[in-house]
This record gives structure tokens, C-alpha cells and sequence, in this order.
């Protein structure tokens, strides 16, 4: 055992209990979020919303628990280390790294909105009124 309170090849307690922490954190607000919340339909259309929310909240959940156990596997990784070593990546490879992830995240999240939104939407707006339909112009002050 060195002066740290670890033997130099394993992970410290403290580092593994940190570790968890943060993965039970992310699955935990996961297995909270998903619960059922909706209030019930008042609209032919709510289907379709619902549908959207509830792709954008999972899309969302999964990245959340993702981002958290990358966290977790990262500390507990790291802390095995016997010192401090050099950087593992370049700034270059950080920098690519952080725009296709939030390239993707926004591929993910815009592409599944615009997939179950569409649909909502011509439903919504692109059909014509019936012929004995009475035309209303309301100005509100």
C-alpha cells in the first residue's frame, strides 16, 4: 500500500463508491422519469404529441444514464492509477470528439421530433375546412 490508503494496481474505496454513486444516480433519475405522467388525451392530436414527448424524454433518459456511467467508469479508471499520467488524447481529438457528440445528440433529438411531429402537424393544419364551416375574425384587445 502507498501513503494514498490504496495498493498502487486497485481502486481506492472512496473512488469506487464515487463511481457507483454517480451510475445509481443516472439510473435512478432514469427509473424516476419513466414513470407514467401524462394527463389523458383531451385532443384527437394528443396521441401524437404524447408520442413526441415520449421519444424526446427517452432520447433524452438514455443519453442522461449514458453521460453518468461514462462518468462513473471514467472515476473508477482513473483512480486505479498508481500517479498521475501523461494526457491520453490530443486537443484535436477532444475538440472532434465533442462536436460529433453533439452533432449526434442534435441528429437524434431534432430527427425523432421532426419524424413524429410532421405527421401531428398536417393533421393539425394542412387540411381544408369542411364547406358548411363559418369563417370567425376575432380581435382581442
Amino acid at each position: 500500500m502507498n501513503e494514498s490508503g490504496k495498493s498502487s494496481g486497485g481502486a481506492s474505496l472512496e473512488a469506487t463508491a464515487v463511481a457507483a454513486a454517480f451510475a445509481l444516480l443516472g439510473l435512478g433519475y432514469v427509473i424516476y422519469g419513466a414513470r407514467e405522467w401524462a394527463p389523458p388525451l383531451a385532443s384527437q392530436h394528443g396521441i401524437g404529441i404524447d408520442r413526441m414527448l415520449a421519444f424526446l424524454l427517452s432520447a433524452t433518459g438514455l443519453m442522461f444514464l449514458a453521460g453518468h456511467l461514462a462518468l462513473g467508469w471514467l472515476i473508477w479508471t482513473a483512480s486505479r492509477r498508481g500517479r498521475v499520467s501523461v494526457r491520453m488524447s490530443t486537443a484535436r481529438t477532444e475538440r472532434i470528439l465533442s462536436v460529433a457528440l453533439g452533432v449526434l445528440m442534435t441528429v437524434v433529438a431534432e430527427f425523432g421530433v421532426l419524424v413524429l411531429a410532421l405527421p401531428v402537424w398536417d393533421v393539425y393544419f394542412g387540411t381544408e375546412a369542411p364547406d358548411d364551416a363559418v369563417a370567425l375574425e376575432i380581435t382581442g384587445q
